[in-house]
C-alpha cells in the first residue's frame, strides 16, 4: 500500500546525513536541497513508526536532543519556511504533494520540538501566512487532495493540507 520503504532508524540516519551536508556545503542550492531532505525525514520518522511501531521514548528523546541544535541553526529553518511559502505562492499544478510534505515537516518541527532552541526559529505569523496561501491555492488551482495511498502514515488529523481541498472538488 505504501510507496515508502524504510525504518524509523533509517529516517534518523538520513536526517543527520542530509543535515550534515546542509551545514557543511558552501553551495546554496545544495544547502537548500539537503535541508529540505533532512526536514522530510521528520515526516518519514512518523510514517515509519506508524508502520513498524514506535521507537522507544529514550531513543526519540536522544534524536530530538541531537537534532534540535541542527534545526535551530540559523538561518536554515526560517529560510525553509519562507521558501515553502514562496513555492506555494507560485505553485504549478501537481506541486500539492511537495507542499504538503514540507508543511508537515514544519508542523513536526513545531510539535516535536516545542520550546527552545527550535521554537525560537519558527515564526507563528509565517506559518499562518503559509496556511493562508495553501488554502487560497487549493481553492483556485488544480491542487490536492492527495491520493490516500500516497499519504505518509502516522500523520495527525491536524495535517489538513494532505486532504485539502476535498470540499472544492
Amino acid at each position: 500500500m505504501s510507496a515508502f520503504t524504510g525504518t524509523a532508524e533509517a529516517a534518523i540516519a538520513a536526517f543527520f546525513e542530509h543535515a550534515n551536508v546542509a551545514l557543511s556545503s558552501t553551495d546554496k542550492a545544495r544547502v537548500e536541497s539537503a535541508f529540505r531532505d533532512a526536514m522530510q525525514q521528520l515526516v518519514m520518522l512518523h510514517h515509519y513508526q506508524a508502520v513498524h511501531g514506535p521507537l522507544p521514548a529514550a531513543r526519540l528523546a536522544e534524536f530530538r536532543a541531537r537534532s534540535a541544535p541542527i534545526l535551530a541553526t540559523s538561518p536554515h529553518l526560517g529560510a525553509y519556511i519562507w521558501r515553502v511559502q514562496f513555492k506555494a505562492e507560485g505553485a504549478n499544478e501537481n506541486e500539492w504533494y511537495e507542499l504538503s510534505m514540507r508543511r508537515s515537516a514544519i508542523q513536526f518541527a513545531i510539535d516535536d520540538y516545542a520550546g527552545p532552541p527550535v521554537a525560537a526559529e519558527i515564526s507563528a505569523e509565517d506559518v499562518e501566512e503559509l496556511d493562508g496561501e495553501l488554502r487560497e491555492l487549493g481553492k483556485h488551482d488544480e491542487q490536492g487532495p492527495i491520493d490516500p495511498a500516497d499519504i505518509p502514515q502516522g500523520l495527525p488529523d491536524s495535517h489538513w493540507w494532505w486532504h485539502y481541498p476535498e470540499q472544492f472538488k
